[in-house]
């Protein structure tokens, strides 16, 4: 497939993708902030719903890749789609914690298929010299739903509720049929692998590690950081914030606060996968940035001037961008060398999906002990990011002792 193809092939797919994600994305930060207008009696029940839709992809993930693999990419999107919009008219219409945890377990699965799609899609039309770029290209571009629902989605719930703004959002996401037709067939999913190969898979100590470092990653980042900020923004500065006279919510300051690294996204994660794909490598950067979260996580609960914490965010969040671009191409480059490339990503898409889910659901049952759970998440990151270097060192003096 030719290049120019294989680029627009990746940006539509990602577009539709960023389009469905309006509304999870404005949920990490209106629901801690509006979760009465659901029907919850409870911040445990909103660590709840933040989490079981990561946590129920987890038995969904090989049905999803069952759906890709027997379905053309139009009808896998489709689906995902009308799902979406499904999902989205029931948060509308419908209240209490049952009804909203039906509703975010189908989303659940209406993102695995979105998700598995454009991973597989970025490992087949890529190649070792620009993997990165465009692992970097798709996860900017799809981040782009992830920047418009938290800053319009935090603006909205503020001025018309929580429901209404999930029925705008439902009637944006149908706008997301159209672009499927823009599609090549040509962007079909690899063949059905075989059991062997499967459980081979899991044997390999490079595969390992990508889904270790996929599972913390998610943890702290997906997890914990993304569904907490608007909850110490709120303990520390109240509920709303006043800039030169402009008086905003937390709900919204959050929403800015968290949008931004979705503005960057789309220039900063191509650029990052570019970097990575040169003489300076993936694990030296990855190295440097999971370091520097390490260092800043215990300031996320902290009585500090608000510009300086804002600052210490959004040096989380550019950090965040480096991790997830380097750490989905870490697993590309697994999947690129092997035949079972199906169910590598699934098997990462699993891993990722239960730190994830893990993150909001672990951070709500500890966050009134104060930096404690703050201060283990910091050895988390540190600690991935030695095993991390180590085994790439490992690896490098392997080749090096192979070559001479």
């Amino acid at each position: 497939m030719e290049k120019t193809s294989s680029k627009s092939n990746i940006i539509i797919t990602a577009l539709i993708t960023g389009i469905c994600l309006l509304t999870d994305s404005m949920l990490y930060i209106a629901l801690p902030l509006y979760w009465k207008e659901a029907g919850l009696s409870s911040l445990i029940e909103v660590g709840l719903l933040l989490s079981v839709n990561r946590l129920i992809r987890i038995p969904l993930n090989p049905f999803a890749a069952f759906i890709t693999r027997t379905l053309n990419l139009r009808l896998s999107l489709l689906l995902a789609i009308c799902l979406t919009i499904i999902v989205n008219i029931g948060f509308f219409s419908l209240n209490g914690l049952l009804f909203w945890l039906i509703l975010r377990c189908v989303w659940g699965f209406a993102w695995a298929l979105l998700r598995l799609t454009g991973h597989l899609m970025v490992v087949q039309l890529s190649t070792n010299s620009n993997k990165g770029h465009l692992m970097g290209m798709y996860n900017g571009t799809y981040r782009l739903g992830s920047l418009a629902g938290m800053t319009i989605g935090g603006f909205l719930c503020y001025q018309i509720g929580l429901k209404l703004t999930c029925l705008v959002f439902a009637c944006i996401c149908s706008l997301a049929i159209p672009f499927i037709f823009f599609l090549s067939y040509k962007s079909l999913p690899p063949r059905q692998e075989s059991g062997i190969v499967k459980i081979s898979l899991l044997k390999k100590r490079g595969i390992q590690l990508s889904l270790f470092r996929g599972f913390i990653v998610s943890f702290l980042l997906q997890g914990v950081f993304l569904s907490t900020v608007s909850f110490y923004l709120s303990k520390h500065y109240g509920g709303t914030l006043t800039f030169n006279g402009i008086l905003l919510t937390s709900g919204v300051v959050s929403g800015l606060l968290l949008g931004m690294r979705w503005a960057w996204e789309p220039f900063l994660a191509p650029f990052i996968g570019r970097i990575s794909d040169g003489k300076w490598g993936r694990h030296s950067i990855l190295l440097s940035a999971l370091l520097i979260i390490g260092s800043l996580y215990p300031f996320m609960d902290s009585q500090l001037p608000f510009m300086i914490w804002g600052l210490i965010i959004i040096a989380i969040l550019i950090c965040s961008t480096i991790i997830t671009t380097l750490t989905d191409t870490l697993v590309s480059d697994e999947a690129y060398q092997i035949e079972g490339r199906t169910s590598l990503i699934n098997y990462y898409s699993i891993a990722v999906d239960f730190g994830a889910a893990l993150g909001p659901l672990i951070a709500y049952q500890f966050i009134t002990e104060g930096k404690l759970f703050l201060f283990l998440c910091s050895g988390l990151a540190i600690c991935l990011a030695m095993i991390s270097s180590n085994e790439h060192l490992k690896q490098k003096d392997k080749c090096s002792s192979v070559t001479q």
